[in-house]
């Protein structure tokens, strides 16, 4: 992993672990992130950066896994967006749209 990476991805870890220690009537005001699935290439740094199991694999036959943002436990952190490389963008949130 890149310095840059590490250093974003150990700070975007930092805050996810501080907004654990909240409940579910702080969330944060952003929407769920939407992954591009054209852009995602699997390579997983996103889910190791949630730290509220928001963020799974589906294994595909024949195809790349794809990346599934669960709902009902994302908390709005945004902490995979950030550790999204940039070169790929493949995490956002979408304001707006649904």
């Amino acid at each position: 992993m890149a310095k840059r990476n590490k250093t974003i991805y150990n700070i975007d870890v930092a805050c996810a672990a501080w907004a654990h220690q909240f409940n579910r009537e702080n969330e944060f005001d952003s929407p769920a992130p939407h992954v591009y699935e054209e852009r995602c290439t699997g390579c997983g740094i996103c889910l190791q950066s949630c730290a509220f199991d928001a963020i799974r694999f589906e294994r595909r036959e024949g195809r790349r896994a794809r990346v599934l943002v669960i709902t009902e436990n994302c908390i709005g952190c945004n902490a995979c967006i950030g550790t999204c490389p940039p070169e790929l963008n493949a995490i956002e949130v979408r304001y707006g749209k649904t």
